[in-house]
């Protein structure tokens, strides 16, 4: 595959959505890549889209796929900033690992795929049935390929990089030929980067990358459970502000009315 280069645009235009408070930033990648737009809320990055002819495109075509649930703030600003400076240098061909926070919103088997799909790493391959494996549905390798082809965050969860189990591409969103360029891009750069190793250095190098992505997953089971937790604990705030306070104020009220028929009543 041939290398492609990116020449970034440094300064990206930025505008803020009316309708629903996402911070949006569209820029421009290069000749070779076209314009691409990202949205943020203060959670993080929750859409993106690229390979587009023009600015208004890329806007248009993000803004019709916003979850109007969602609002941005001040730490979205940030958000929208980092992935952009992220995907600029990926499209240069720097071999990116993003680092950018994730909103991902949509079913819990969508959210599993697009989870485990992140930690396909640079340069690498996954097919549909390994990640159907990897969250325990192993004869849902097809319905891994549909929860892909809704990926809200092409490129930064890189749905590119799964492929069909005989090798072929499978399919992409944005169609074929932008998934065979983005391999191709990856491909050129762990070229450029490839070291000389021997078996044991290899064997090495695989354990410690198969450590990485446990410790990455142990991460994520905690952040989840964490989540889970906050969740719970909101839940029984707002039960306890509309369930029991009313109760308790009728209680209070209850109890000064008899306190002050106590002081009333004669000796």
């Amino acid at each position: 595959m041939a290398s492609i280069r990116a020449q970034p645009q440094t300064r990206p235009r930025s505008r803020q959505l009316s309708n629903n408070g996402h911070s949006v930033r569209i820029a421009e990648a290069g000749n070779d890549w076209g314009w691409f737009a990202v949205a943020a809320t203060s959670e993080g990055v929750s859409s993106a889209t690229f390979g587009h002819d023009n600015e208004l495109e890329a806007g248009r075509t993000l803004e019709e796929e916003l979850d109007s649930s969602l609002s941005g703030n001040g730490k979205s600003e940030q958000i929208a900033e980092l992935a952009v400076s992220e995907l600029l240098a990926f499209f240069a061909g720097e071999g990116v690992a993003f680092r950018v926070p994730v909103a991902l919103t949509g079913t819990a088997f969508q959210r599993a795929v697009w989870e485990e799909t992140n930690f396909v790493e640079y340069g690498t391959l996954a097919t549909y049935q390994e990640i159907a494996k990897r969250i325990g549905k192993p004869q849902a390798y097809r319905a891994v390929g549909n929860a892909l082809g809704q990926n809200p965050l092409p490129v930064i969860v890189p749905c590119h990089r799964v492929i069909a189990s005989d090798g072929s591409f499978g399919g992409y969103t944005r169609g074929l030929p932008w998934k065979e360029r983005l391999l191709a891009l990856e491909e050129t750069k762990q070229g450029e980067d490839a070291l000389i190793l021997s078996d044991a250095q290899q064997s090495e190098l695989t354990r410690f990358r198969e450590e990485r992505l446990a410790v990455r997953r142990e991460l994520r089971d905690v952040r989840r459970e964490l989540r889970r937790s906050i969740e719970s604990l909101e839940g029984w705030v707002k039960f306890v502000n509309i369930g029991l306070m009313p109760i308790l104020i009728a209680l209070l009220g209850l109890a000064a009315g008899i306190w002050q028929l106590r002081r009333r009543r004669p000796a």
